[in-house]
């Protein structure tokens, strides 16, 4: 039950993460790209989205687990990858829905 509680707040963190670094891309596009460069605003799902595509590309996997063997390293950043790409692909969809 204590996993899952921990589990819960990680979830938790996240939303309101994403929730926060949405409502910022949402206000300075608004503040300095739609008059500076003339371009329409964006919708809160559309800042999330974007959210989404910064967080991506700015992604950094640290894989420095010292002792540990090559094979183990090399798959556990396979996994790290995929599952990461995985959850970003899905929270973009997600932001998809409510553009």
């Amino acid at each position: 039950m204590e996993n899952f509680g921990k589990f819960m707040f990680a979830l938790l963190v996240l939303v309101v993460g994403s929730v926060i670094n949405s409502f910022v891309i949402y206000k300075l596009w608004l503040w300095i790209l739609v008059p500076v460069f003339a371009l329409t605003p964006l919708t809160m799902g559309a800042s999330f989205g974007l959210s989404v595509i910064v967080s991506f590309l700015k992604q950094r996997v640290d894989n420095k687990e010292p002792g540990a063997d090559e094979t183990d390293k090399i798959v556990k950043l396979l996994i790290t990858v995929i599952v990461t790409a995985g959850a970003y692909l899905l929270f973009g969809w997600i932001a998809s829905m409510m553009i």
